[in-house]
């Protein structure tokens, strides 16, 4: 009721828990029991229902082992959101293009298609942030449904703001494949409302 009445108040933008089990009364929870992702339901149902809609973004830290999937406790957590981002420091082979002062942000989980994507966010001299896009290139000879799927995401991505008919995808020779397949990835993207 408190967050309700809070959020009717300021009506923000961006909402962070920082951090999920320091917001969730420490040793009262047992973060390795499904029940552990109530809340998060709860915020996804009520989003725009019961308060202004929101961005909220959950702080929530990878376990010991760190590498691929660290993802720290039950995967309630992870199915009561839309998105997973995994904030990680580069390897040493990467350092050396992108510096010790960068840290790779890869999208683990999207409801929205943007799963595999990358960010990198660099601390610049004057202490200030800056993030771009880091997403590997694709290989242009892969013609696997998922693949030709990563390319449509891809080229659309690349020519933003500007569009793309279905005929020009077909005859982009980064996209390729079949004309079955990329129909196929359009329709997937605009039922997820990505494109129109």
């Amino acid at each position: 009721a408190q967050f309700v009445q809070l959020m009717e108040k300021v009506k923000p933008k961006l909402v962070v828990i920082d951090s999920l089990i320091g917001c969730s009364g420490g040793r009262a929870f047992d973060e390795n029991k499904s029940d552990f992702a109530q809340p998060l339901y709860w915020l996804t149902r009520s989003n725009g229902v019961l308060f202004p809609e929101t961005t909220i973004l959950l702080i929530h830290h990878a376990n010991k082992k760190g590498g691929k999937d660290s993802f720290r406790g039950t995967s309630a957590i992870r199915d009561a959101v839309d998105e997973t981002w995994a904030l990680r420091m580069p390897d040493e082979k990467l350092i050396e293009s992108v510096g010790k002062q960068s840290r790779i942000i890869t999208i683990e989980k999207s409801r929205s298609g943007r799963k595999g994507t990358s960010l990198i966010m660099r601390m610049e001299d004057d202490l200030s942030f800056s993030v771009g896009d880091f997403t590997p290139e694709v290989d242009p000879d892969d013609e696997t449904p998922a693949s030709i799927h990563s390319k449509v995401l891809q080229r659309l991505r690349i020519v933003h703001p500007s569009t793309r008919t279905r005929s020009d995808l077909n005859a982009d020779p980064l996209v390729g494949g079949k004309v079955e397949a990329i129909k196929k990835s359009l329709w997937r993207l605009e039922k997820k409302g990505l494109i129109k």
